[in-house]
């Protein structure tokens, strides 16, 4: 007979675990060693995209969808406390099953609203699941974002706006008046840390990179002479004579009589 049931998910590694029901095997023909790990892979942003490192286990099949779904609550309410839970919310009974799909009063939107205004949808004394997570440290963070780019990035991310917006964003991020409170909470943030701490490794040599020297404060900046006279760097004399820097470079270095009249001058300066 197929049944609805109650499964339990236990992570190998780390031995979190999370619980669930599941009715729509009912519907789709079958059972539930059939179903779970092989058709359904849990609805649970938590688990689903780490799912291969879960051991399953069918607690219990149930003649009634509202048995399997109060069975499932109990299970969460009994274990809600423990850190290894994976479940973040659970219902009480009431006569109205299926409790989790009637929307919340004013009332108890107002209880779980966060003081800037939106709701809070983590449980309490829990942390978000993806807080500090990267696609370098989570393997669920990598997935989700392989997915992304695999469905087209819906979200946007990454979207390349016209120049018109960007100098739009330019001119009102140039112009803002940072608060005092948030330049120092800023610079509490970043105290004694390192700029891979704080942008990454990439980012971190990419702000080395930028902060390089220019121009003839460069360390490998020479000066050159040219039939025009002298230029303190090849910048310059590109900007003058408008060619390339490597033709530059090139004549400077050429033994040929056309190019005795451009030559480095000395060291690096």
């Amino acid at each position: 007979m197929i049944l609805p049931y109650v499964y339990k998910l236990i992570n190998r590694e780390t031995n979190e675990f999370y619980f669930g029901y599941r009715f729509q095997n009912v519907k789709l023909g079958l059972r539930s060693f059939d179903d779970i790990g092989k058709k359904y892979f849990t609805s649970s942003k938590y688990v689903k995209h780490s799912f291969h490192k879960f051991d399953i286990e069918v607690i219990a099949e149930f003649f009634k969808i509202d048995d399997a779904y109060d069975f499932e609550q109990t299970l969460i309410k009994d274990h809600i406390t423990d850190p290894l839970c994976l479940n973040k919310h659970y219902q009480n009974f009431s006569n109205r099953k299926f409790k989790h799909n009637v929307p919340h009063s004013e009332e108890s939107k107002r209880k779980m609203r966060k003081p800037h205004g939106k709701i809070n949808r983590t449980a309490p004394g829990k942390p978000a699941w993806n807080k500090g997570l990267t696609k370098e440290s989570d393997i669920r963070i990598k997935l989700m974002a392989a997915k992304r780019a695999e469905t087209g990035n819906p979200q946007n991310i990454g979207k390349t706006y016209s120049p018109e917006r960007i100098e739009k964003i330019r001119t009102k991020l140039l112009n803002r008046e940072v608060p005092e409170d948030q330049k120092l909470k800023m610079s509490k943030a970043k105290k004694n840390k390192s700029w891979e701490e704080i942008y990454g490794v990439e980012g971190a040599n990419l702000k080395r990179q930028q902060n390089l020297p220019k121009g003839k404060a460069h360390h490998h900046a020479r000066a050159i002479m040219t039939p025009d006279g002298k230029f303190d760097t090849i910048t310059d004399a590109v900007k003058y004579y408008r060619i390339a820097d490597q033709t530059i470079r090139n004549r400077c270095i050429s033994e040929k009589p056309k190019w005795n009249n451009w030559f480095y001058i000395g060291n690096s300066i």
